[in-house]
């Protein structure tokens, strides 16, 4: 499953900071619908959506929820 509706699409760049200060490590995406794939310790890489019903936010896997929850409250 996927969260439809968290990640803003102007965040993307903020949120790419926010991991590489917590040493994660994310590469591009593949194809025309991935904007980005982020590594995971228990879950490997995790990808980031984009959709063309729902244009101004990323859809994220549920693995990746509590990261993105985690860099909206200012975590970091």
């Amino acid at each position: 499953m996927a969260n439809r509706c968290l990640l803003h699409v102007n965040k993307l760049d903020a949120f790419k900071y926010f991991l590489e200060a917590k040493g994660l490590a994310y590469r591009p995406g593949k194809g025309e619908w991935q904007r980005l794939q982020i590594l995971t310790e228990d879950h490997g890489w995790q990808c980031v959506y984009i959709r063309k019903d729902i244009p101004e936010h990323y859809s994220i896997q549920d693995n990746l929820v509590p990261l993105v929850r985690e860099f909206l409250r200012g975590g970091a």
